[in-house]
């Protein structure tokens, strides 16, 4: 949005409640974006509200309208809504590639996703591997959307490189702590407990860290929790640390195997952009990344109880110059232009 504010009116619509999202308002009025929210999850009247905003916004003949993966359902209804309008899938996890098991597949969420992935004229692919050619025909028939790659450093949000980092090597998580982790070979709890008792400083930043949502602390006096904030003053925090952890070991037999050719969420953006190298497993297309600019640390499981021993051997003023040399490649000023010219063509 901070992108195609520039080009576009915008009017943005969010799924959540407005106490919850309060600090979005400041941002996006400040930008001028016009900004509703629907509390569909929690009140139904809610969801009535939502769909007349949506027949209401659908007389305004918007050139374009985008939607992400989360959830699908919302999607496929503002494309059927917006039928004349070019739209714009922006998938984030693709239910497709999550489990291996197609009856654990949250078939209501796949079926709305195949619909989307149909139905849209541009697809944003903001994986560092091309995910949409994983697709297969038995899935999606034929997907006509021009895909566009965009992976992208926010600007706004990138701090210097920190120069003072604090005195114990130190890790920080941000992030959703997975509440059932039996799709993992290493549990989180694992990895924190490993760490911690190899002297190294762990600092969480959870967004599901209350205990309603399945986080269980773990009292370590090196693991430090932290409260949510806001990207940008996040990135400032996290800039003192050394690390940013990125490390999932799944159970081949839960998750498809094209997941571990695509998957690259959030976190290496976040890390990248608050100056931190990167620290990966041997399993994650970020490893990819990692290889290519030098900007982190590749561990295996084996490697776990002796990461401390690891870290200390690396030339991290190299792994700096990797960072920055990445997040220069993806700064969001540089990509910005190329995106909006590939949806005006």
């Amino acid at each position: 949005m901070y992108l195609l504010k520039d080009y576009f009116e915008i009017t943005l619509i969010i799924l959540q409640d407005k106490k919850t999202s309060k600090h979005l308002s400041k941002d996006y009025n400040s930008l001028g974006i016009k900004i509703y929210y629907f509390d569909v999850n929690k009140k139904k009247k809610e969801l009535l509200k939502f769909i007349f905003r949506l027949l209401q916004e659908r007389m305004k003949n918007y050139d374009f309208v985008l939607g992400t993966s989360g959830p699908n359902w919302f999607t496929y209804l503002t494309f059927k809504i917006f039928n004349s309008s070019k739209k714009i899938f922006y998938p984030y996890d693709i239910y497709l590639f999550l489990w291996k098991n197609q009856n654990v597949r949250p078939g209501l969420g796949v079926h709305f996703e195949k619909s989307n992935l149909k139905n849209a004229d541009f697809i944003i692919n903001r994986s560092f591997k091309d995910q949409i050619k994983l697709v297969r025909k038995d899935e999606v028939k034929k997907i006509k959307a021009k895909i566009i790659k965009f992976t992208p450093c926010f600007d706004d949000w990138m701090v210097p490189i920190n120069k003072n980092k604090t005195k114990k090597l130190s890790l920080v998580y941000t992030g959703v702590c997975p509440s059932s982790e039996t799709f993992l070979r290493v549990t989180w709890t694992d990895f924190f407990k490993q760490f911690s008792d190899q002297g190294i400083d762990q600092h969480i930043y959870a967004l599901n860290a209350a205990k309603s949502q399945g986080f269980n602390k773990i009292d370590r006096p090196n693991i430090f929790y932290h409260e949510p904030v806001p990207n940008k003053i996040l990135n400032q925090k996290i800039s003192k640390y050394h690390y940013g952890i990125i490390l999932s070991f799944f159970k081949k037999g839960f998750i498809d195997d094209r997941f571990f050719k695509i998957g690259f969420g959030n976190k290496p953006l976040c890390y990248l952009e608050a100056g931190l190298p990167l620290l990966v497993d041997d399993e994650t297309v970020a490893a990819e990344l990692v290889r290519k600019y030098k900007c982190g640390v590749i561990i295996s499981e084996k490697d776990l109880p002796n990461l401390k021993k690891i870290l200390e051997k690396q030339n991290y003023k190299e792994l700096l110059k990797g960072v920055e040399k990445v997040r220069e490649e993806f700064r969001m000023s540089k990509r910005s232009k190329k995106l909006i010219k590939e949806l005006m063509e």
